[in-house]
């Protein structure tokens, strides 16, 4: 071995051991940062929240009704995921592993009851899903199955019983929120009622657990029911009563059906009428979604309908509103005629 081959050699050791002892540093420093990481999220629960780890039911409740303390959570939850993933295969991380366990039982039971994807443990990697998945499966929280409907029979069964008042009624709370959100553009009307009455109901129960309860499955039993219980004067319940719906709002505000006049109550059904026959006949022709022309033929003779002397002479300003009103009719109208589901 030549003189300059036998120092690259030595070069390369010395490169290799560098190597290897910064490895080690570096490997030392995260098993550092995963302790300090979990000292500090099992002190922020304690202390903050106010329970130990081993009071998870309690810990869920907590963070499903403080939206701060679930954020702070999931914010020292993903430090210490991201510590525990680079420690990882190393002994030291699987110290940690069973409180990591019930830590991220505790993030997935939020993400379900809250019905925020945020703060599902999907996003965590390979390693650390091997070691979660069955855990959670086990106990009830399977992350790849997604929240039972709230209209499902099942969505009150199961365990339900041996929660408290509190947490059904957040869970409802939040099913509820999201129902509507989601169905919202498909029946403006419907659903606004239906939020303001959720609020209401949250202020007026507020504390007093088991009668929010009672009245938030009320509520639902209401959702489920849809306009089933309404008068629908004659129209569909599903696709036809929203559009109805949405001009009383746009003409009368929050005035119910009752508190019109039969000649407001008459006016608002000859439009509703002449707007569905627009949507039925209009929307037939093909590519009707995509074809921007047919779109605002459609959108002008909307207007050419709120304009009407009759459409004036009950909502003086309609002029100044024509374009916004015809436009959330075409919204609707696409939910309703240009929906595939």
């Amino acid at each position: 071995m030549s003189r300059h081959t036998v120092f690259d050699a030595y070069d390369y050791a010395d490169a290799d051991r560098d190597e290897i002892m910064a490895s080690l540093r570096d490997k030392s420093k995260d098993i550092d940062a995963l302790n300090t990481a979990y000292n500090e999220i099992i002190q922020f629960l304690n202390e903050k929240v106010g329970y130990a780890l081993s009071q998870t039911s309690d810990i869920i409740e907590e963070l499903c009704l403080d939206e701060e303390l679930r954020e702070e959570y999931n914010g020292r939850f993903s430090v210490m995921s991201r510590l525990f993933d680079r420690v990882l295969p190393n002994p030291a991380a699987l110290e940690y592993s069973e409180d990591y366990k019930t830590l991220a039982f505790i993030r997935e039971s939020v993400a379900k009851m809250t019905r925020n994807p945020r703060f599902s443990n999907k996003d965590a990697s390979k390693k650390v899903r091997a070691i979660i998945e069955e855990y959670l499966t086990v106990n009830g929280v399977d992350m790849e199955i997604a929240p039972i409907s709230l209209l499902s029979d099942d969505f009150l069964k199961g365990g339900q019983s041996k929660k408290s008042d509190r947490a059904v009624s957040e869970e409802i709370k939040y099913a509820v929120r999201e129902f509507i959100n989601i169905n919202m553009p498909k029946d403006p009307e419907l659903y606004a009622r239906l939020s303001e009455r959720l609020e209401q109901i949250l202020e007026e129960f507020k504390n007093n657990w088991a009668e929010l309860r009672k009245a938030l499955e009320q509520l639902r039993r209401d959702i489920k029911a849809g306009r089933a219980k309404e008068n629908t004067y004659g129209y569909d319940a599903s696709h036809e009563m929203p559009f109805l719906g949405l001009l009383k709002t746009e003409f009368y505000g929050k005035k119910s059906f009752e508190e019109l006049s039969d000649e407001q109550m008459g006016v608002l059904k000859n439009l509703t009428d002449d707007v569905l026959s627009r949507f039925k006949q209009e929307t037939e022709a093909v590519n009707f979604w995509n074809n921007v022309a047919l779109q605002q033929e459609l959108r002008t003779n909307i207007i050419k309908l709120l304009i009407s002397p009759e459409i004036k002479k009950q909502v003086p300003d309609i002029m100044k509103r024509r374009k916004d009103v015809a436009q959330k009719l075409m919204e609707l109208g696409y939910q309703h005629f240009g929906r595939n589901d």
